[in-house]
């Protein structure tokens, strides 16, 4: 059985620093899913206005609180690599209630990849010795303007 890295490190500037990087199989999958199979009026309001749709999505999850009142999205949709190395991946929401729309549930899936990319890296790299001084948020979903103030 061949084990994937856990992650994948890049030359910084300084030569006393590393760059990690980490990543996660479904994260923008996620979104990508939820706008297609839940938000398709959104999607479809989006393409009328000339606006991107993720645009629409991140303007939804800006007017839900931070933690998504408690709605937690599990990202693992198929077969990821660590830190959940799983054949049979599961991924779903916990904690959904009445009092839920759908602009929870895109905050809860920003959420759920924005903490599972940043934790699972962090814990891979601190069990190899690597001191965590900082996380940066870089690329894809990261660059929703719902998680800047949540996540840093």
């Amino acid at each position: 059985m061949t084990r994937s890295k856990p992650f994948w490190g890049l030359n910084h500037i300084d030569p006393n620093k590393y760059i990690i990087a980490g990543e996660m199989e479904t994260g923008g999958g996620a979104l990508m899913w939820l706008r297609d199979a839940i938000c398709q009026e959104e999607k479809r309001l989006a393409a009328e206005s000339g606006q991107s749709s993720y645009e629409l999505l991140s303007a939804m999850a800006e007017a839900v609180p931070a933690g998504s009142d408690k709605l937690i999205f599990l990202p693992w949709l198929r077969v990821n690599g660590p830190p959940c190395s799983i054949i049979m991946p599961r991924g779903g929401f916990i904690g959904l209630n009445l009092s839920h729309n759908k602009s929870h549930m895109v905050r809860a899936v920003m959420e759920g990849v924005a903490y599972t990319t940043c934790a699972g890296s962090a814990n891979r790299m601190e069990k190899v010795g690597f001191q965590i001084d900082r996380v940066q948020r870089h690329w894809g979903g990261c660059k929703q303007r719902s998680l800047d103030a949540d996540h840093q």
